[in-house]
């Protein structure tokens, strides 16, 4: 038998999901991250620090260029001399 009552209507809708903003992160330097500074979806502030880069690569850089430096030095002073001689 058929009885009459109320009804909740219901309505289902397929979508998706996307943010208002955002951002794509691109790399200025080579090298491996050590550490992540931030969540994914967690908001971040202008000028907060991100990833920590290895620092090996360039200590070695920085050095390699300091010894060209001298090498450079070491040079001038010995034309220097051969033209005093």
């Amino acid at each position: 038998m058929v009885e009459p009552r109320e009804v909740t209507p219901v309505s289902r809708f397929t979508g998706r999901i996307e943010a208002v903003d955002k951002v794509d992160l691109r790399a200025h330097v080579e090298g491996f991250v050590e550490a992540i500074r931030f969540r994914d979806g967690a908001d971040v502030e202008a000028g907060q620090l991100l990833f920590v880069m290895e620092k090996r690569p360039y200590i070695a850089k920085v050095k390699e260029a300091e010894a060209a430096v001298l090498a450079a030095d070491g040079s001038l002073k010995l034309a220097d001399r051969q033209v005093d001689r």
